[in-house]
């Protein structure tokens, strides 16, 4: 019957993946990602009314919400420990939220910013157990955060999420997008589900973006949250993206201070070719200059924000440990990144034109989108089927390329995997990934062992009452001995 039921759905999605590849949920907004700020790496549940004011004052004024960072998002710690008692309706923290949402809503209206807000798709809150969520109540939620002015909305599970397979999340998440649509507001739903049950394949139809792997941490390697620790999540989910429909990789880290200056530029050169939401962890109120010119990369945030919506996806790795990704891009233009894994630079780094539709004597156009800013020249005219790069450490080069004359043949990725039994088969792992000098293992091996270790700990404990069990026949001869005695 479970088989069954998973081969209903997969047939669902290759239907729908055949006959509709318009964006599904057809909310009137997130057609690109979301750009923005998130407060909960920086306040965690320390925020409040005034530091939200505060940190969108320093949007305006940085110039990053000219650049597109305009929702201003509020981490699920803003609510009051009980609902209404007359109507049920959600009641922001007085303490914290003394104005209430509306007139925060208001405030960040006035200066051309969005208002987002994170809540819990549960009973209680994840960050605040005394605090409601809304599961059960979301179109009293829904109606609420309408007639309040929010513009985004992060609907977050919680530990429960570890043991949901792709019904438990639909479950879980098309009330709050059906009860969203209903208010008629145009309101961004992302789900944040951890990337649990594969939500990749069949979020277009529930949300604007999903999270694909745990929350990103300010590092660059060694880690599953670290740069390229989501990046090889991503490698088999990038194929998914499409207009209002986007893979989170979650925040942004440019601004703090974990990692050198060239892994900041990486990540958001990654998160920007692979259509992530671009979201801010950093303290607006307190960016360097390198920082804010990292982000407002003009060239990055129009790949990012390009029409056709189709995310970089993974091409090749190069010897010594280069991962090259190739997208395409509205136009007939290509996006070729190619990232650094190691701490050691490598100059000459040769990438074939192939790998995005071209050959020996097709002219054209390379754009490298950090010369500019850097001071060096952008733009160079090639025909001999190759680009070679100098790459530093930890470092990126990403490139637009324009073809002159003949345009690239270059086939979009289409999102037609067959959902597997068990979410954590996932086609990246049929072969292990180990590179030159930097072998690795997918981080899917570590995801799937989370989601499995609940079920491993309650067989342990149950062995574990087996062998426990005294022996019959000892039993036995134990008792005969005690009645002789």
């Amino acid at each position: 019957m479970r088989l069954q039921q998973h081969l209903i759905w997969t047939a669902g999605v290759l239907v729908a993946a055949g006959t509709a590849r318009t964006w599904a949920l057809a909310n009137g907004v997130g057609v690109t990602p979301v750009m923005g700020w998130s407060s909960r790496q920086l306040f965690g549940c320390n925020t409040s009314e005034k530091s939200i004011k505060e940190v969108a004052d320093a949007l305006v004024s940085t110039g990053l919400s000219k650049a597109g960072y305009s929702y201003v998002i509020v981490n699920d710690c803003w609510l009051s420990e009980s609902r209404d008692p007359d109507d049920f309706t959600l009641v922001a923290n007085k303490s914290t939220f003394p104005s209430g949402m509306p007139a925060l809503a208001s405030y960040l209206h006035s200066r051309d910013l969005r208002l987002g807000l994170t809540i819990a798709a549960s009973m209680r809150s994840c960050e605040l157990p005394s605090t409601p969520g809304s599961w059960s109540a979301e179109e009293t939620d829904a109606a609420t955060f309408a007639e309040w002015g929010v513009d985004y909305l992060k609907y977050r599970t919680c530990l429960l999420h570890w043991m949901n397979d792709w019904r438990g999340t639909v479950d879980k998440y098309k009330p709050m997008r059906d009860a969203l649509a209903a208010t008629g507001r145009p309101i961004v739903f992302a789900m944040d589900n951890w990337g649990m049950a594969r939500a990749w394949e069949y979020g277009e139809w529930l949300a604007n973006s999903w999270r694909v792997t745990v929350e990103s941490c300010d590092s660059y390697r060694g880690w599953w949250c670290s740069v390229l620790g989501v990046l090889d999540f991503a490698i088999d989910t990038a194929r998914y993206a499409r207009p209002g429909a986007f893979n989170d990789l979650d925040l942004l880290q440019a601004g703090n201070k974990g990692m050198p200056l060239a892994a900041y530029r990486t990540q958001f050169s990654a998160w920007a070719a692979l259509k992530s939401p671009l979201i801010l962890a950093a303290d607006p109120r307190n960016l360097s200059a390198e920082a804010v010119r990292i982000l407002t990369n003009e060239h990055l945030i129009a790949i990012n924000q390009d029409p056709l919506g189709v995310s970089a996806s993974y091409a090749t790795v190069l010897q010594g440990g280069f991962d090259v990704w190739v997208g395409p891009l509205a136009g007939g233009d290509r996006v070729v990144m190619v990232v650094n894994r190691g701490d050691v630079g490598r100059r000459g780094v040769e990438v074939d034109a192939t790998l995005w539709g071209a050959s020996v004597g097709v002219k054209m156009s390379v754009l490298d989108l950090w010369a500019d800013v850097d001071g060096l020249p952008a733009t160079q005219v090639i025909d001999d089927g190759r680009i070679v790069v100098d790459v530093p450490a930890y470092g990126v080069k990403i490139f637009r390329i324009t073809p002159v004359d003949t345009p690239f043949d270059f086939v979009i990725p289409s999102p037609t995997q067959v959902v597997p039994v068990f979410w954590w088969w996932s086609p990246g792992l049929k072969v292990l990934r180990w590179y030159w000098c930097l072998g690795r293992i997918p981080v899917m091996f570590f995801h799937g062992f989370l989601a499995a270790l609940p079920v491993l700990v309650i067989v342990l404990l149950a062995v574990r009452e087996v062998l426990a069990m005294p022996d019959p026949k000892t039993a036995t001869k134990a008792k005969k001995k005690a009645k002789k005695e």
